[in-house]
């Protein structure tokens, strides 16, 4: 043993690979040796007397780190021979030996054998024989161990190990036995200690709360000290810690076990037991006589009191044993006697927390241990497990009466665990049952059968929101589940607002990656009369991976149960969460507001290395996905899906051409690289995402966690194709003025398209070139298309209130786009705007018209129709344009 390492020298010559297979085939655990210290590398060069011995270092996987395949971490201790410039044989050489006289290190070939002989083992087993180790298992008494040598079987758990107690364990040769929180150390003389790795296991067997104090009647698993408090739970905003117990909870040494009285046959009888008697007293009371056997316990563990009669020997009416044999008895004719024997049974230690407590609250008690011996103390999901909560005597809220509403928000499910998310309009506790989907329809819920079960959470807050964990379920099973509130004063919901939170829910067959989650609603404001509502949710999960949320109403609920969570994670929103600092916070807008709506989710773990086509799991910033539309003759409604926020969305609909054939809208020009965004490009066309975010329909998402975004395109032209697409970015900070702004960082022009929708509005078509007549004359209107006409669809006829005005080549401006009448781009599939509606803006440089080729000196092909040119300097001036100029 060096420095708490076991080594072991072999002269024999292997390669790195055989080496290591010889070092793990002889020794538990070993591998080829880590050198941590001097002495170490000093005992090892010793042992190779004039050999050089290859030893655990390589940079195999990266040149010039040196990692120990002992344990794969890096090493830190070296001792190379700088004189040369160890090492130095860069990527040819990627192992180590103490190949110089010295015993300094260098580099060699790891399979090449003429470069080094003999190496060196590592094993950790012996290590495992330190530490603090109990001398029972109750953990009265303790050992400490110190490591001597690695004496015995190179491949056995037996070493040679000294305690401090010299005369019980010196010498001795041990094993060791592992278990998952603890060690039994076995001596060859049969003795058996006990080493834990964790705290002593406490378990809260009851809370009694009076007006005044509290007392927990608690167990402990093996002598620990025990420290416990009390917290109003109205305000227990977290779960205390071992040291925050320790500092302001009542603490006590307690054992697991004591020595307890049992009585033997009835209490009084003329039966009496072979026993070897310790001593006999004369006593005036039976409580005397075993007091007398409880100080000289464990000599004593048999008090006989003579009722009647005595010791037929010395007179005395109070024996004491120390054996006896409870099969073997006598009956006597002349006393009467009462048996009592001592056993170690197990303790339930009574510990009272003093204190002024509120009448009629509810209280949470909780308890850490501490081993008095290694000072290890509880973790702080152990002293989670410990909580047990009462209410204390009397009314906090002068016993109203009043019945407490309850309403079901939502909730999620787990393998074992179903936790509806509930709220109650007064401060309290909210209980949830669950029963087997087979009892469902037998009777009604009863708010004893809920509060029995004894799941519930404390309401701080009218109106909010909390989760109730109904756990210990079966996998897979379809259960019923009810809730009920429980005011401070004790007042319950009434039986109809119970049976109206019913519903049909069955667990998962995997465990959900959520560990709370919480529902608001709030009314929406609209711009006309009607009512609508949101819910906004907050979802803690506590792995990466994928959240997945759905939208039910409270009627369809009752009726069908609670959706699974294979159709969640089909027909549900779902988000990626890659970061766990954070809730998630999800948006659900436009819910009528004169019915319920509950949100239930569900989660999974992932690493998303199994990512393939999903664009929005790619994307680093956030992605919109168009959800569902509605049209009608002028608008397009989209209901939009954001995965994750601060985000600011756009969308845009362009009209398929309809001259001279109707066509799809060509997709605008883009940029060389398309994230992260600069400035608006000049000259050429806009990229796609300029095009998107210059669009005047924007939506704000403020949630980190997303949501959803509506937009009403409108007006747009009747009876005509669009294609849809909306754009998301992550949300731009105000800068002041004058400042650059930062790059827009959001969708790529791939995921971009991928949101394409294609839509026709109703009504009829506008035909572009339109029909036109003269006043008094006859006039033919043929070639009427569009969608959804009706024989109660007319012919509107109208004033043109600006012909001529813009003569362009001599002719008429049929398009009437003269700068009198509209300002528009230069697609041709684009017509002038209806009375009242906004210019176009798709041409920030103004008004247009079309003209021969080197009519005018501004004159520049069109970037949508290349072979047509146009001008801007004509619309300036209400003159025929020719050929020879203005």
């Amino acid at each position: 043993l060096v420095e708490g390492a076991c080594l072991r020298y072999f002269t024999e010559t292997r390669d790195f690979n055989a080496s290591r297979e010889l070092c793990a085939a002889t020794a538990l655990g070993g591998d080829l040796a880590r050198i941590d210290a001097e002495n170490q590398s000093s005992w090892v060069f010793n042992q190779a007397a004039g050999q050089r011995p290859l030893i655990g270092l390589t940079d195999r996987i990266l040149e010039g780190t040196w990692i120990s395949p002992y344990d794969g971490k890096q090493a830190t201790y070296f001792q190379w021979n700088a004189t040369v410039g160890e090492p130095n044989g860069d990527s040819i050489e990627n192992c180590v030996a103490l190949i110089y006289p010295s015993g300094a290190w260098g580099d060699v070939r790891c399979d090449n054998t003429a470069d080094f002989d003999g190496f060196a083992c590592r094993s950790e087993a012996c290590r495992d024989f330190s530490g603090t180790w109990m001398v029972n298992a109750e953990g009265y008494a303790a050992e400490t161990l110190t490591q001597t040598e690695c004496a015995g079987t190179w491949a056995g758990r037996g070493f040679n190990v000294v305690s401090n107690r010299t005369a019980v364990s010196t010498g001795l040769e041990g094993t060791i036995v592992y278990f998952d929180d603890s060690a039994e150390l076995q001596w060859d003389n049969g003795v058996v200690w006990y080493r834990h790795s964790g705290a002593p296991k406490l378990t809260i067997s009851m809370l009694d709360v009076s007006e005044s104090s509290a007392q927990v009647i608690l167990n402990v698993s093996r002598r620990a000290q025990v420290s416990c408090g009390i917290v109003d739970a109205r305000y227990s905003l977290r779960t205390p810690t071992a040291l925050e117990l320790e500092r302001w909870g009542n603490t006590a040494l307690v054992n697991p076990t004591a020595p307890q009285y049992v009585q033997l046959g009835e209490l009084t009888s003329r039966t009496d037991y072979e026993q070897a008697t310790l001593k006999t007293l004369p006593v005036t009371i039976i409580e005397e006589c075993e007091e007398e056997c409880f100080k000289l316990y464990p000599s004593c563990v048999l008090m006989t009191f003579f009722v009647s009669g005595s010791d037929l020997t010395t007179g005395d009416n109070c024996r004491l044993s120390q054996a006896f044999d409870d099969n073997k008895t006598a009956e006597s004719a002349s006393a009467l006697f009462t048996h009592k024997a001592l056993y170690e049974l197990p303790l339930k230690y009574k510990m009272t927390l003093s204190g002024s407590l509120w009448p009629g609250a509810i209280y949470h008690a909780y308890c850490s241990t501490r081993d008095p011996y290694t000072k290890i103390h509880s973790r702080w999901d152990e002293i989670e497990g410990t909580r047990v909560t009462e209410r204390s005597a009397g009314a906090l809220d002068a016993g109203s009466l009043n019945k407490p509403r309850i309403y079901l928000m939502g909730g999620y499910a787990s393998l074992t665990m179903l936790v509806p998310v509930a709220k109650a309009n007064r401060e309290g506790r909210i209980f949830c049952g669950a029963r087997p989907a087979a009892e469902a329809t037998t009777s009604n819920w009863t708010a004893k059968a809920i509060t029995d079960q004894n799941y519930f959470s404390i309401l701080v807050l009218p109106n909010a929101s909390v989760p109730v964990y109904i756990r210990d379920l079966s996998p897979n099973t379809r259960y019923e589940i009810a809730c009920v509130s429980e005011s401070d004063g004790g007042a319950l919901s009434s039986d109809e607002d119970i049976q109206e939170t019913r519903r049909l829910w069955s667990t998962d067959g995997a465990v959900a990656t959520i560990s709370a989650m919480f529902v608001e609603v709030e009314l929406q404001t609209t711009a006309t009369d009607s009512e609508l509502q949101s819910l906004r949710t907050t979802v803690t999960v506590d792995a990466i991976g994928y959240l997945w949320c759905y939208v039910m109403r409270s009627e369809d609920l009752k009726e069908l149960g609670v959706p699974s969570g294979s159709v969640i994670r089909t027909d549900g929103l779902v988000a990626k969460i890659e970061d766990l600092r954070s809730d998630f916070f999800g948006f659900y807008p436009d819910l009528p507001a004169n019915s319920s709506h509950e949100v239930y989710c569900t989660a999974e773990e992932n690493d998303f290395s199994n990512e393939t086509d999903a664009n929005s799991m790619r994307s680093p910033y956030p992605v919109a996905s168009i959800l569902t539309h509605e049209v009608g003759d002028d608008r397009i409604r989209l209901y939009v899906k954001v995965d994750r926020g601060p985000a600011t969305v756009y969308c845009r609909a362009f009209r398929w051409a309809t001259l001279p054939t109707g066509r799809r809208p060509t997709t605008p020009l883009l940029p060389s690289g398309a994230e992260p965004l600069g400035k608006p490009r000049t000259g050429g066309g806009q990229s796609f995402q300029e095009m998107m975010y210059t669009s005047p329909f924007v939506f704000e998402v403020p949630q980190s966690g997303g949501g959803i975004a509506e937009f009403n395109l409108a007006p747009v032209a009747t009876g005509s194709l669009f294609d849809v697409y909306c754009y998301a970015e992550e949300k731009l900070e105000e800068v002041p003025p004058g400042s650059e702004p930062p790059p827009r960082m959001g969708m790529t022009e791939e995921a971009i398209r991928q949101t394409l929708l294609q839509v026709r509005t109703t009504g009829p078509f506008y035909e572009v070139s339109g029909w036109h007549c003269v006043s008094g004359r006859e006039c033919n209107i043929t070639g009427v298309r569009g969608d959804g006409l009706t024989e109660k669809d007319r012919v509107l006829v109208r004033k043109d209130p600006c012909p001529g005005i813009c003569s362009c080549n001599g002719k008429e401006d049929a398009m009437r786009k003269g700068f009198s009448c509209s300002n528009v781009s230069q697609d041709l599939g684009v017509s002038a705007p209806y009375p009242g509606q906004l210019p176009d803006r798709f041409d920030p440089d103004g008004e247009w018209c079309y003209v021969d080729p080197g009519a005018c000196a501004d004159g520049r092909p069109s970037a949508q129709f290349p072979t047509l040119t146009l001008s801007y300097q004509v619309c300036k001036y209400n003159k025929r344009v020719d050929q020879y100029g203005v």
